[in-house]
């Protein structure tokens, strides 16, 4: 507890953690059911995972990124909670791309999806980190933003998802 405890992220980021660990087969057993499950419980209506109301940060990592690793998670933690998975996948075809960081969790998200709605958002978000890359290679939060070590590594990570 305190002013900088986050519960909601904590989950999410407990989740995805382990979901990278039961992808890379380094976690078994009920704790994945329950780690897929504590984040799905996080889950919005409208298909989202909620952490910040702004710009996203090293500490709060912004709803889009929150979304697709929340997703990213799920996926591989409990197959059977397909609805979630659903839910959020048509939440991150509509989602507005406000910064480079929701740029970057979006395309996470995607990944390699093929569908339309998919091709339209890669290429919206393709087009804010074109347009949001500095003279030096890297991201900030924002188009116009200076770089920063966070944005640029979860922008190049996002490019990755394209490729994999």
């Amino acid at each position: 507890d305190g002013p900088f405890s986050d519960k909601r992220l904590a989950r999410l980021q407990f989740a995805a953690a382990l979901g990278e660990a039961a992808h890379r087969r380094m976690a078994k057993g009920e704790s994945l059911a329950e780690a897929a499950r504590m984040a799905a419980e996080e889950q919005q209506r409208d298909g989202s995972w909620r952490v910040s109301e702004g710009i996203g940060s090293p500490a709060t990592w912004g709803n889009a990124l929150a979304t697709a690793l929340a997703r990213q998670a799920i996926v591989r933690l409990d197959k059977g909670r397909k609805e979630a998975v659903r839910r959020a996948d048509a939440w991150l075809r509509k989602a507005e791309s406000e910064s480079v960081l929701d740029a970057s969790g979006i395309l996470i998200g995607l990944g390699r999806a093929t569908d339309e709605a998919a091709r339209k958002q890669r290429a919206r978000c393709l087009a804010i980190l074109e347009r949001g890359e500095g003279k030096e290679g890297g991201w900030g939060p924002r188009e116009s933003a200076p770089a920063e070590v966070f944005d640029t590594a979860v922008a190049v990570l996002a490019l990755a998802a394209q490729e994999e």
